[in-house]
């Protein structure tokens, strides 16, 4: 599994300090950096430190209630193409018809965007999806981080129809915003984003793993403490997390090889 941590604060000043940490995979928004003039020349800077990811951010901008221009979307990809291992579709919150006339729309700008089957979409189109396409995205999933009963009937549900599309040709699918462990164990994903990464410095929040499983630093405890809850102790906090998701992308990696699914690449 390919974990691409997201950067969505201050996308540029966080590349500059976390290319130490080990990570290897990033994932941007174009929402965040489409507009900013010095985004070319950072990307540029942090080529050969990153493999890129490029969300369009469309459940962000819909969540402010902003529009994302598709052809200045296009635009920029075009524009920064080099840079990006994948980028997405321009999907559209709710409307799956609206998203595949979008995805039809930059192939047919000479684009190759990673289509999007949202949540509570018609199965056929998944369907469709996994049978023309090597690589697909489910979206639409972050309202359900907090759900986990409903977020795994419904990724029960997909799964039904992608793996045998994974089994029989290799079919790579990316899940947008899935951050929760048991979910990566379950499913054959070849890929992931996470923004939980970040909650040491946003929110206090520090991952552990015992046993193959997520726990959290007890603030209770003085050992805990010491090492993570100190006053402007932030990145050590962030580095910790980071630390534990590169351990689960690696132990993921390995359950799925046992069980025999492995990406030629």
């Amino acid at each position: 599994m390919r974990l691409y941590f997201a950067l969505s604060y201050s996308p540029f000043s966080e590349m500059a300090w976390v290319k130490e940490t080990g990570i290897k995979r990033v994932l941007l928004s174009y929402h965040v950096i489409g507009n900013k003039k010095v985004t070319e020349g950072h990307i540029n800077k942090h080529k050969n430190n990153y493999e890129f990811f490029l969300d369009s951010g469309a459940f962000s901008a819909f969540t402010k209630k902003v529009k994302i221009d598709i052809d200045k979307y296009a635009d920029f990809i075009k524009k920064t193409k080099e840079f990006w291992k994948v980028y997405a579709t321009l999907d559209v919150i709710g409307d799956w018809k609206a998203t595949k006339d979008n995805t039809v729309y930059l192939e047919k700008q000479g684009l190759s965007p990673l289509p999007v089957f949202h949540y509570k979409s018609p199965i056929k189109e998944l369907e469709r999806l996994a049978t023309s396409y090597p690589y697909i995205a489910l979206g639409g999933l972050v309202p359900l981080a907090k759900q986990a009963d409903t977020l795994r009937k419904w990724l029960d549900y997909c799964y039904r129809y992608l793996l045998p599309q994974i089994k029989k040709r290799q079919l790579k699918v990316h899940g947008f915003g899935v951050n929760s462990l048991w979910a990566w164990k379950r499913y054959p994903f070849y890929s992931v984003d996470s923004t939980s990464w970040n909650q040491g410095s946003k929110y206090g929040r520090v991952k552990m793993m015992k046993d193959f499983t997520w726990t959290t630093a007890d603030k209770n405890n003085i050992y805990d403490v010491q090492r993570f809850f100190r006053d402007k102790n932030w990145k050590v906090r962030t580095e910790q997390n980071i630390k534990i998701y590169l351990k689960a992308e690696k132990l993921v990696t390995e359950l799925w090889e046992k069980r025999g699914i492995k990406w030629n690449e």
